[in-house]
């Protein structure tokens, strides 16, 4: 268990102008709780509790529709086919949010998907046309007939 100064009651105790690195001298007034003729306490601090996080659609496990699910996954195939081919993981392409954002937008231009956040002017050159390609291709396949 590591302790600082202040966990130890503070310079009355301990003195931290050693030469040691990291390491404290204790003072003269330890003497007496070393001997057990005193007693010390410490204060034990409140655990923390992790701050609740805003979960994603995905981590959620739902979508509006189920249109909207088969397109997040037509995108994120897309995206790891993109991804292998140049050797780095999938969210070097496009982070889920965008991803996201994306099925919501359903962007049929690169100008519509030019307004995605997550999706710069590099991205746009360099993938922009095989995910509106992938979105046409979803459009197409899953049109509702007549």
């Amino acid at each position: 268990m590591a302790l600082g100064v202040p966990a130890v009651g503070g310079p009355r105790f301990v003195n931290g102008r050693c030469r040691g690195y990291g390491s404290l001298r204790l003072t003269e007034a330890c003497r007496p709780i070393l001997r057990n003729e005193e007693s010390l306490e410490l204060r034990k601090d409140p655990e923390r509790t992790r701050a609740k996080t805003r979960l994603s659609r995905r981590q959620a496990g739902h979508f509006d529709d189920p249109d909207s699910e088969r397109l997040w996954e037509a995108l994120r195939s897309c995206r790891r086919r993109i991804a292998e081919e140049q050797g780095v993981p999938p969210y070097v392409i496009f982070h889920d949010t965008t991803l996201m954002a994306m099925v919501e937008a359903r962007p049929r231009s690169l100008s519509e998907m030019s307004g995605i956040s997550g999706v710069g002017a590099r991205k746009l050159e360099l993938y922009g046309g095989e995910f509106i390609a992938a979105i046409a291709e979803h459009e197409i396949g899953y049109e509702d007939p007549p």
